[in-house]
């Protein structure tokens, strides 16, 4: 027999009370045991359910806090802090449309509850992607609670103008100078201005405080935009050991491949990232961004696609797409006008309404203030293109002025820019809409948006009109902007009968750009067909261009020269084993075996760089997106360049330069010409060594050169806009 006393049964009201009291005293499981037990001896305990879904939220277990504030609201359906924790359960699974109508539900209960005011504004941010409905009930948070520091954090993180975002950051580390997310969303927007130094602080205290691999993560973003890939990788590799399956830590190692020219890893990293988190928009571009340099244009696009359904508002990853698109073989001159449209009424068309009257004096001859807004201000071709135009503008009549969109550290190219402008703004950081009223406030006559559809650069700023005449000058494609008035071009890339589409004035130059002839150039070499005895054919351009018509034609011109080479060089990405496997197989398609190519590494120098075109006897130009800095290269080496001419403007950059020298016979109509030229001269090496003594002189003689006259050309073209604005109606 058993003598030890026995337990008195408890009530469930006794035991709801031994249950607050361990609760109060910090033991979470004799406090779940008291509140269970509760519930069990009353079903329809409702403050019982609730209490006990606090504490299996705080030990862990939300499916169980779930079902515990789902109980209590089947008995209690008012009961809104029941409903408002489950809503919260749903927020931080990724239910957000559940969360938001369970938040809906509590405020239709406590109209002033402003955790549940500002949940609902963060929940809407997160799932809708449209700051001005969740910026409403953020701000109704705040009208309930001013120095709430989680809602000041959460407005801070969804503004879009970066600089009221940090303001409002401040305020919540002000109040609450340990809470991470605080912390974190600070230094991401520090670090979208370019302040990274002082992002790198607000990384390591939310690294010290809580958020371990997503700050390891922003540590590493920043090493990138510090170029400094030892540190991000260093990161990276802190962050995915600590947390392995962190889409976001994949996402930008992918990227970090990238940079690096290890395109197969990038591909697998950022292929990773996707199956984690099928959501991620970020991951989607980077994948899309492989297979674009493994020259699967095709798949890519769907890739872009995926990731703007994912982030509608991101015009990066729009340009990106358009891009992608002209690289398509069978993309058609409608495809990518209906998708610079569709660009145009995504992230540009709303704003038109907010256009103002401009007030600048309607003077014909005054000095005009002319701006530049690009990405590009680096060491880049395109600033390389600008920088003639820059360093002779007619001072008395340009007034010069640089809005620079840096992502990264700025180098010597920067600075040559910035010291030729009379003003410089730095736009990293800035919404569309701020950097449009800055133009404004400057009192810029002429806006010219420089490859407008590449990268991060800032076509949405037009979207404003911020001056009263727009220009479009180096881009793939039209701006697709009704307020865009010309798009800087010339006849031969939109030849009089042109199909191409553009809203956009065509304004034809005598030359579209200028090159700057390289400055450390290594000699002239004689064709090495004279010394090896078989021709090389070779292509410098990025793998992105070479597709599937393009091997079929350089295979048929192989196939037809024997003993020739083909060599192909992109900065190191050609070694990538993916890189090497992928046109390998695809040449060995065509029956071209893998000792005819030659796959050269190397991210070189400029002088080196060019010292390999001196191994190639003819270069290979792609269609239908055409080399331009590349085919001008392999001019100044002294190689003649085989071109196909398109039908849009990227297809006819090769013809446009050619032409300009008098090589038209270098230029083909149809891919069948084309093998035939490259053919005709391989077996000529006569010609071939003739035209590698006359190509630089004849280069460097050439309109493709002259950065004066071309200032002179662009300024007339400047002037005539003007005055046609001055005698026209629109304000």
């Amino acid at each position: 027999m058993n003598d030890e006393p026995q337990a008195v049964p408890r009530s469930a009201e006794a035991s709801y009370e031994a249950g607050n009291a361990s609760f109060a005293a910090g033991d979470l499981a004799a406090a779940r045991s008291a509140y269970a037990a509760a519930v069990r001896r009353k079903p329809g305990f409702a403050e019982a359910h609730y209490n006990l879904g606090i504490v299996l939220h705080r030990l862990g277990d939300r499916e169980g806090a779930a079902r515990s504030f789902a109980a209590a609201l089947t008995i209690r359906p008012h009961l809104a802090l029941a409903r408002l924790n489950l809503a919260t359960l749903r927020h931080e699974s990724g239910d957000l449309r559940s969360a938001i109508r369970l938040y809906r539900g509590v405020l239709a209960e406590e109209p002033q509850l402003s955790d549940a005011l500002g949940n609902l504004g963060q929940a809407l941010g997160r799932h809708t992607e449209a700051g001005a409905p969740a910026l409403i009930w953020l701000a109704r948070a705040l009208a309930v609670s001013p120095l709430d520091a989680s809602t000041l954090c959460n407005l801070g993180a969804m503004l879009d103008d970066n600089r009221a975002a940090q303001r409002r950051l401040r305020g919540s580390l002000a109040l609450a100078p340990m809470l991470a997310a605080a912390q974190l969303n600070y230094g991401t927007r520090l670090r979208e201005a370019a302040a990274w130094p002082a992002a790198q602080r607000c990384y390591r205290r939310a690294l010290v405080l809580a958020h371990g691999a997503v700050a390891l993560t922003n540590l590493a973003l920043v090493a990138l935009d510090l170029n400094d890939g030892v540190e991000a990788e260093r990161r990276y590799r802190q962050a995915l050991a600590l947390e392995p399956a962190l889409a976001g830590t994949h996402r930008g190692r992918a990227e970090l491949e990238h940079r690096r020219g290890e395109i197969g890893r990038s591909w697998l990293r950022a292929a990773r990232a996707l199956a984690i988190d099928p959501d991620d928009g970020g991951a989607a571009n980077n994948l899309a961004n492989a297979l674009l340099a493994l020259g699967k244009a095709g798949t890519a696009v769907s890739y872009y696609r995926q990731a703007l359904e994912a982030d509608s508002s991101n015009q990066l990853y729009h340009n990106n797409l358009l891009f992608c698109l002209a690289y398509v073989p069978d993309s058609t001159i409608e495809d990518l006008y209906l998708e610079a449209r569709r660009w145009e009424a995504r992230h540009a068309a709303s704003n038109y309404r907010e256009i103002l009257r401009h007030d600048n004096p309607r003077l014909l001859d005054r000095r005009l203030r002319v701006a530049y807004l690009s990405a590009d201000f680096r060491d880049h071709p395109v600033a390389w293109n600008l920088l003639g135009l820059l360093e002779n503008h007619d001072r008395p009549a340009i007034a010069a002025f640089g809005y620079a969109e840096l992502r990264t550290t700025p180098d010597a190219m920067t600075e040559r820019c910035r010291g030729l402008m009379e003003g410089w703004r730095d736009t990293a950081g800035l919404s569309d809409r701020a950097v449009a009223k800055q133009i404004r406030s400057d009192a810029i006559d002429i806006l010219v948006t420089i490859a407008g559809h590449t990268g991060p650069n800032r076509l949405g700023v037009a979207s404003f009109r911020p001056a009263p005449v727009q220009v479009s000058m180096y881009d793939i494609t039209t701006s697709g902007l009704e307020v865009m008035d010309a798009w800087l071009t010339d006849s031969v890339l939109h030849p009089a009968d042109t199909a191409e589409k553009a809203t956009e004035r065509l304004v034809r130059l005598a030359r579209f750009c200028v090159h700057r002839p390289p400055e450390a150039s290594p000699p002239l070499v004689p064709p090495p067909v004279c010394g090896r005895g078989y021709v090389t054919f070779g292509s410098c351009n990025n793998p992105a261009k070479l597709n599937e018509p393009v091997a079929a034609a350089w295979a048929s011109i192989l196939r037809q020269v024997p003993g020739s080479r083909l060599a192909l060089k992109y900065k190191g990405w050609f070694r990538d084993p993916m890189v090497a496997c992928r046109f390998t197989e695809l040449f060995a398609s065509h029956g071209i075996a893998p000792d005819r190519l030659e796959l050269l590494g190397g991210d070189l120098p400029k002088a080196s760089q060019l010292a390999v075109l001196n191994g190639f006897d003819i270069a290979l130009d792609p269609f239908p997106f055409n080399g331009s800095t590349t085919t001008f290269e392999a001019l100044w080496m002294g190689l003649p360049v085989v071109s196909l001419a398109g039908h849009r403007s990227t297809g006819r950059m090769g013809a446009d330069m050619l032409q300009g020298l008098g090589l038209g016979e270098l230029v083909a109509g149809a891919v069948e010409d084309y093998v035939r030229i490259a053919v005709a001269l391989a077996r000529d090496p006569e010609r071939l060594a003739a035209l590698r003594a006359r190509l630089r002189p004849l280069l460097s003689a050439s309109a493709w050169c002259d950065a004066v006259g071309y200032a002179r050309t662009v300024e007339a073209a400047y002037r005539t806009l003007w005055r046609e604005w001055c005698a026209g109606e629109r304000p």
